[in-house]
């Protein structure tokens, strides 16, 4: 699944205003930083959202809610994904950052 279609199943999944969904949104225009930080937040919400739907599904056998943990199930899994492959390029991007400030301090001390 790519980034996008993790999007466009968090958009199908919860409506319009629903934080989890603006986060959503957020997560498609934010750099590896933000992005990471926004999906941090939206897992915290899924995992919030999956417990409540599991204890109506407990206590309310009348509505069928299988479903709807399905795709929460599944949103979750998609996000640990994206979280695991941008907390390694957020990692790349720092290392990279690093790198390059090492090169410059020794070319400055160099003369260049």
């Amino acid at each position: 699944m790519t980034e996008s279609d993790f999007i466009k199943a968090i958009q199908l999944l919860f409506p319009k205003g629903n934080p989890l969904r603006e986060f959503a949104d957020f997560v498609s225009k934010g750099n590896s930083i933000e992005k990471l930080t926004s999906l941090l937040f939206v897992k915290d919400r899924l995992e919030s959202e999956y417990k409540l739907a599991a204890f109506a599904q407990l206590y309310s056998p009348n509505n069928n809610h299988t479903r709807y943990l399905e795709g929460i199930s599944s949103a979750l899994s998609e996000c640990n994904n994206r979280i695991v492959q941008l907390t390694d390029k957020v990692l790349q991007d720092e290392m990279q950052k690093k790198v390059l400030d090492n090169i410059r301090e020794i070319m400055n001390r160099s003369g260049f």
